[in-house]
């Protein structure tokens, strides 16, 4: 595993829900199966939609079962992404871990929880053990770029990597270069941009979106 990483390295910063674990399949399948079994959820993306109109539930009913998911400690077995026709754990702890090894910090920025709980910390912290190892900071908030930039300072910060339009649109405004990895809840979001942020579809694809940054 890779070891620490110069103290004054480059930083990319990386958000795990929706770009790293695959969430929005994740509790579509909580739904299904566990808190909703007499009902059928698939989310259907509209231009703008968030999460809980594409699933058709209410603000109300959403945070509830999103609160419950979170208290079952369902986040530890968030699935990864699959890279390729390679799955499993090993697969992006060989990626971020791999970036590492090139001199480049890796900072998660997270905007969990909804809600304080206490078992959000444990729970991430298993999460990335489980499947990234080693990383150099971990984020949590609301403004979590913002939070890094005030951290490391913008000269060292390469850019910053998310799935959500909103937190690309924040990197943008706080003048940070950005990647976002695309999925159906942002595809429509990105076909109406006159610029387009960077993007990438899989996560063996993040080492070439680093070195367009480093270069």
């Amino acid at each position: 595993m890779t070891g620490r990483v110069h103290p004054l390295a480059p930083v990319i910063g990386m958000d795990i829900d929706g770009t790293l674990g695959d969430w929005h399949r994740h509790f579509e399948w909580f739904l299904n199966q566990i808190y909703f079994p007499d009902r059928v959820h698939t989310a259907s993306w509209r231009k703008g939609s968030e999460f809980s109109e594409a699933l058709g539930m209410g603000k109300e009913d959403y945070r509830a079962a999103k609160l419950a998911y979170r208290q079952g400690g369902l986040k530890r077995c968030l699935p990864t992404f699959e890279i390729d026709r390679i799955s499993g754990d090993d697969a992006v702890r060989d990626v971020i871990q791999g970036i590492r090894a090139s001199g480049v910090q890796v900072w998660i920025g997270t905007t969990r929880p909804w809600l304080s709980l206490t078992t959000v910390d444990p729970d991430t912290q298993y999460w990335l053990d489980r499947n990234v190892g080693r990383v150099d900071g971990l984020i949590y908030g609301e403004d979590k770029w913002a939070d890094l930039l005030d951290i490391v300072g913008r000269d060292r910060i390469l850019g910053v990597v998310d799935d959500l339009p909103e937190n690309i649109i924040r990197a943008s405004e706080l003048n940070l270069p950005a990647a976002i990895r695309r999925g159906p809840h942002n595809t429509s979001w990105i076909r109406n941009q006159l610029v387009p942020p960077m993007l990438f579809n899989k996560i063996n694809e993040l080492p070439y979106v680093v070195r367009g940054w480093t270069k």
